[in-house]
């Protein structure tokens, strides 16, 4: 579901429901309503910017994960048979991609799942309206 903010200037990205002004609005024609009843202090606004917000999802990055699994299995090595082994040479970027995808996937789930997404948004495409 698209999510939107407003604003009365274009370089001021604010502005969400009547509720909450950091909650951004569930439609366009929402954030147009709420902004005529802000214009009290714009009565001189002719027209108002309204952004799509876009969610910030956490992300894992898998490089990390990759060298501590090699750091842990090296850890446990008794012999020098593993000292040149590594789970993932870094220029597969194929291979890299794959894990990225699937480990971020499954990731989004489990935050979905247990009610922990933030509550956070980035502004894009913003567009121009008349009011």
């Amino acid at each position: 579901m698209k999510k939107y903010y407003w604003s009365f200037n274009e370089d001021i990205k604010n502005g969400g429901t009547p509720e909450n002004e950091n909650e951004p609005c569930e439609s366009v024609q929402a954030c147009i309503d709420w902004a005529k009843e802000c214009d009290t202090n714009h009565s001189d606004c002719t027209s108002v910017y309204i952004y799509r917000a876009k969610q910030i999802i956490p992300h894992v990055n898998v490089r990390e994960i990759i060298e501590e699994a090699e750091e842990y299995v090296k850890m446990y090595d008794q012999s020098e048979y593993l000292e040149d082994w590594e789970i993932c040479n870094f220029k597969e970027t194929e291979m890299l991609k794959e894990l990225d995808e699937k480990v971020n996937k499954v990731f989004k789930k489990w935050l979905k799942k247990y009610d922990r997404l933030p509550n956070l948004y980035k502004m894009v495409k913003i567009k121009e309206y008349l009011i």
